[in-house]
């Protein structure tokens, strides 16, 4: 691993940890809630743990470009650096007190992930990992994932916001239920440390992708879009799992 991949990785974990611990300190408080859009909000959590991801990369690599869900450069990344944040993943469960959300840090290279840390500060797990380097959690290499039969298989997901694309999920979980073992709510770290063996979602931001997508990799899984294409930092459509799971699933997803 190269001293700037090292670099990188060191300055992910670091922001995922710091701001994880800001995450803690709020949990208990009363929450300020403002609604950004339709099944959408932001909490002074998110902003406070975005204020110091942020702080942290400005310091040590001030012409990176960043990518925040809690507004941003834009949408469209750039050619060159990026960091793609999300300073709470699942929002909804940590304004409503449900124990279940983390923080995702993730930085690419024109458009290409190569590092991230996903940290759950209530059960204190860093997930982390870089392109070449492996994926570890609590500093402990990952397993490289296994192929299993889909009847034997946990498949996570989320909703998505809009109806539209919550048809579609519907569509699939329908499809779903009747070949794996069981569903839950839990996403791509999850799936790294082979807890949860295949995710599905229509509609995320890269945000909420590049770090769990560099875990994935480096454990010997896949991420795809929907339709089996590689994924793209424009394409909310994501699918991960062992190769040959995502192989067996796919006409389940194409429904």
């Amino acid at each position: 691993m190269t001293e700037e991949l090292t670099a990188l990785l060191d300055t992910a974990r670091h922001a995922a940890l710091t701001a994880g611990q800001a995450l803690r300190d709020f949990y208990s408080r009363p929450r300020d809630v403002k609604q950004k859009g339709f099944r959408d909000f932001v909490t002074d959590a998110d902003l406070a743990a975005q204020e110091i991801i942020v702080s942290i990369i400005r310091e040590r690599h001030p012409t990176h470009h960043i990518l925040a869900e809690e507004g941003s450069e834009g949408v469209a990344v750039p050619d060159g650096t990026a960091w793609v944040i999300d300073p709470v993943d699942g929002t909804t469960n940590y304004m409503l007190g449900v124990p279940v959300f983390c923080v995702s840090v993730g930085v690419a290279r024109d458009r290409r992930p190569l590092a991230g840390a996903i940290y759950d500060p209530l059960r204190d797990e860093l997930f982390s990992g870089v392109v070449g380097g492996g994926a570890a959690l609590n500093g402990r290499p990952l397993a490289r994932l296994r192929p299993i039969a889909l009847e034997e298989a946990v498949v996570g997901m989320d909703w998505a916001r809009a109806d539209a694309e919550r048809a579609k999920e519907l569509a699939i979980l329908n499809a779903m239920a009747h070949r794996c073992r069981t569903m839950r709510t839990l996403g791509l770290a999850y799936i790294a440390a082979g807890r949860v063996q295949l995710y599905f979602h229509p509609a995320l931001w890269p945000w909420d992708v590049v770090a769990g997508a560099v875990l994935i990799g480096e454990v010997g899984g896949a991420v795809q879009q929907l339709s089996g294409a590689p994924w793209k930092f424009d394409c909310g459509e994501v699918v991960a799992g062992h190769p040959a799971l995502l192989a067996a699933a796919q006409p389940l997803i194409e429904v």
